[in-house]
């Protein structure tokens, strides 16, 4: 502590080395590990995983550990009905040994490998967790830090999923060395399911074709299909260029509906183009662009072409393909909105503000008490004065916040982005634009420092501080919702991340009758590390 910086020699400086504990006057192993925020992240991501009802999935699985070359190399693996059916080397797609399989996990054996390492007391457990679909992605395990070589970490990339009524793979679509043929597949296939899905027969599209060629061959053109039939080609008006009254017939022969486009992707990822570069529309999975570049060493072969806008038909009327799809947002904040019932929190506090053209009461950072799901106390984060209580109506509880996101996705605004808070799910950051094309309506909603009172204990009194007391705390796991993508700010701790967490909302500087006795306080991080 420096009470003065321009003051020499005043600092206090003081160390607690160690520590012992007595109740029932024997001391207590404080050296024992807490997994109790590994635990609770564990629990609340196969919540999420399970919400998915996924049976049949495919993912490349590695094993990085002082073990057999055969452990070590990269697998795919395809589950079906929840049993691994088929698992390939990724370097050669040659089959891998049963006794091998034996020690291939799914995604639920993932689970059960992280919750083996918590119960063993592994001295390090750090794992990330997929999201919106919860899966761990990685998993690093050190089981006694002053032993070598019993370290474990595990990958798992690629991860995709059947949708319902599909077929079952016989055999992967996946390519066999080249990483970006096999991603070009993966994306193929889930375009092509998703477009399949629809079963669309009638459409009329805007279609561009770059070439080395005469001016007819690339001028953008207007296609009708019916029945999955092109049934109809016109030029689009284009001033810079002299082009006929009609689309001559070896033109339109060069010319593919959506199926056509998929089938040329598949034939350059099947025969290993140099270069597959697709881009797909999010809601329908037609493509909107492709580079096919066949052989690098060949110049003028590559394929270009661009869907720049489509319209579907359905009982001969077109339908609105520009409306946004919140399936996505919709599915996180549902799998959130699990997670945070599964806490089972009725009281805590956390900080709340609001940036948006709006009075400056509104706009000025609140810290909010919340007791039985209600707000019991609101004061402004700066001079801890009270919050009069026409704008604390405008204040909401965490249940208030999945509101606003789902009146957001209702609503249907352009834009919707959120992070959520591992492990608790609640949410940490809001952005909300209802139009885009309106100045000044955007929203952004920050949710800090929360915290809750350990079961059992008092509900919280007094407490004295300087300024507001607090910590910076840690939170680095984060929900794209799936519109857009942002990088929330993250705080940077002004000291570890353990102190912070036992100190964090210590000093704050509360006086209500309502509020009496010791509170302690566990302050909430995102990052999942032993």
């Amino acid at each position: 502590l420096d009470k003065d910086s321009t003051v020499t020699d005043d600092e206090f400086r003081a160390r607690i080395t160690s520590i012992e504990i007595i109740q029932d006057n024997n001391p207590i192993d404080t050296t024992k590990k807490d997994y109790t925020k590994t635990q609770a992240t564990l629990d609340s991501q196969k919540l999420v995983w399970a919400s998915q009802n996924l049976a049949t999935y495919e993912f490349d699985y590695t094993r990085e550990c002082s073990c057999l070359p055969e452990i070590q190399r990269s697998k795919y693996i395809q589950v079906v009905d929840n049993a691994i059916s088929l698992a390939l080397y990724s370097d050669d797609r040659s089959e891998v040994s049963a006794n091998i399989i034996a020690g291939c996990p799914t995604i639920d054996g993932l689970f059960e490998i992280i919750q083996d390492a918590i119960t063993d007391e592994n001295d390090e457990i750090v794992v990330t967790y997929n999201t919106p679909f919860g899966y761990p992605e990685t998993i690093y395990l050190n089981p006694k830090k002053d032993v070598n070589e019993d370290e474990v970490t595990i990958k798992v990339e690629s991860f995709t999923f059947a949708v319902p009524g599909d077929p079952i793979p016989e055999e992967p679509v996946l390519g066999e060395t080249d990483i970006a043929i096999k991603n070009a597949q993966t994306y193929l296939t889930q375009a092509m399911t998703l477009w399949d899905s629809n079963d669309f027969d009638n459409y009329d599209f805007q279609y561009e074709h770059d070439c080395f060629c005469e001016a007819i061959y690339h001028a953008p053109k207007l296609v009708s299909v019916r029945n999955n039939q092109i049934v109809d080609v016109q030029f689009l008006e284009n001033s810079e260029l002299e082009l006929p009254d009609e689309v001559p017939q070896d033109v339109m022969d060069q010319i593919m509906d959506v199926d056509g486009l998929f089938d040329k992707i598949q034939d350059a990822i099947d025969n290993k183009a140099s270069e597959v570069t697709c881009t797909y529309d999010e809601k329908y999975g037609y493509p909107t662009s492709i580079l096919l570049d066949k052989d690098s060493t060949v110049t003028d072969d590559e394929f270009r072409a661009r869907i720049t806008s489509i319209e579907i038909i359905q009982d001969n009327n077109p339908i609105d393909t520009t409306k946004k799809d919140y399936t996505k947002t919709q599915a996180t904040l549902d799998s959130q909105k699990l997670v945070w019932a599964s806490q089972n929190l009725a009281t805590y506090e956390f900080d709340y503000t609001r940036e948006c053209s709006c009075l400056p009461e509104i706009q000025r950072s609140k810290y909010i008490q919340v007791v039985d799901n209600a707000i019991s106390l609101a004061l402004y984060s700066d001079d801890r004065s009270e919050v009069s209580a026409n704008i604390i109506a405008g204040c909401p509880t965490i249940d208030g916040l999945f509101e606003i996101i789902q009146d957001a996705i209702t609503d249907e605004n352009d834009e919707i982005v959120v992070t959520y808070n591992t492990p608790f799910g609640y949410p940490e950051t809001i952005y909300l634009n209802p139009k885009k094309d309106v100045n000044e309506d955007e929203v952004t909603i920050k949710v800090e420092s929360f915290t809750f009172p350990v079961p059992g204990d008092p509900v919280p009194g007094d407490s004295v501080g300087s300024d507001d007391g607090r910590v910076p705390g840690n939170t680095t796991d984060n929900v794209d919702d799936g519109n857009s993508s942002t990088e929330p700010p993250t705080e940077s701790p002004t000291e570890s991340p353990t102190s912070a967490s036992t100190h964090h909302h210590m000093g704050l500087a509360i006086t209500s009758s309502l509020f009496l006795g010791l509170w302690m306080i566990v302050a909430i991080s995102g990052t999942v590390t032993m």
